[in-house]
């Protein structure tokens, strides 16, 4: 069970979010990574959320899975996940917009000094301070402290799914999150990479001859600091994704306009055979 439930109130209706329950399930989605199980969808990499999960995790909202089905379908029609039925599996991943609910704008921040607000603003009452309000101060550090924790969480999250994607592609099962490839990933994010160009950076790997082992020392160089070594290995190699999806759609259109080609010979060059005469059976 999800023990505390929150929501940014003012990214949610900024964001489209129709009520406090769709908010709350949205909240969990975000963390999806932490406890779906993840799901290859057109070599995407998604997770399976099940809806009676998501009833367990949130029983104080008493949630049908026919409602939850229904908040799937508004918060993809709003564009803050991409929602797909693997078999009877419902499958998620965030989009940047729903990666924006947390890094958005601090909900918390006062823009304007001049507040009525005494909660905020105490100097309107006078110097002294309500009892104990030093221990829950609201002062701009303490925002911007918020802030920064919730993106570090935001980034991990996402070094964790580039992470996951980079082990089914490999094939490397095994193979653990440490601290060091974490930090690698994250570095790489922080440079300014969507997730999906650098999943595209772990593509253009696969596809490369020599990386793959076709060297004179016939070793496989497949690792996350090969791949996310700075900006130019990150994005030669998503050079090479781009390069290699051209070259199959050509090559697919090829093979169909030859395909075609000896379709049409083989009409020219049919001949039927003539239909032999019979008589009650017998062959004349």
């Amino acid at each position: 069970m999800k023990y505390i439930l929150q929501v940014n109130q003012e990214m949610a209706i900024n964001l489209g979010i129709a009520n406090i329950q769709q908010a709350i399930i949205f909240d969990l989605l975000s963390m999806a990574s932490t406890w779906a199980k993840p799901e290859i969808i057109n070599n995407q990499h998604f997770y399976w959320v099940a809806r009676q999960h998501i009833s367990r995790e949130l029983p104080f909202l008493k949630l049908k899975l026919d409602s939850i089905y229904r908040h799937l379908k508004h918060l993809d029609k709003i564009g803050l996940i991409v929602y797909k039925k693997s078999g009877k599996k419902d499958c998620i991943i965030l989009t940047e917009k729903g990666k924006s609910y947390y890094v958005g704008n601090k909900s918390g921040k006062q823009e304007n000094n001049e507040t009525s607000m005494p909660e905020i603003n105490p100097n309107k009452l006078g110097n002294k301070s309500e009892k104990h309000s030093e221990n829950f101060p609201t002062d701009q550090t303490t925002i911007d402290y918020q802030t920064t924790r919730v993106s570090k969480e935001i980034n991990k999250e996402k070094a964790k799914e580039i992470f996951e994607f980079w082990k089914s592609t490999f094939k490397h099962q095994k193979a653990k999150l440490d601290s060091k490839r974490e930090s690698i990933l994250i570095s790489a994010i922080k440079l300014g990479y969507p997730v999906e160009d650098l999943k595209s950076a772990i593509i253009g790997c696969s596809k490369s001859a020599f990386h793959m082992g076709k060297n004179k020392d016939k070793k496989i160089y497949d690792g996350i600091h090969i791949i996310f070594k700075g900006s130019e290995k990150i994005e030669g190699f998503m050079r090479d994704a781009l390069s290699v999806n051209k070259e199959t759609t050509e090559e697919s259109a090829n093979r169909i306009a030859n395909e075609v080609i000896e379709l049409r010979r083989a009409r020219e060059n049919y001949k039927p055979k003539p239909q032999e005469k019979t008589i009650e059976g017998v062959r004349i």
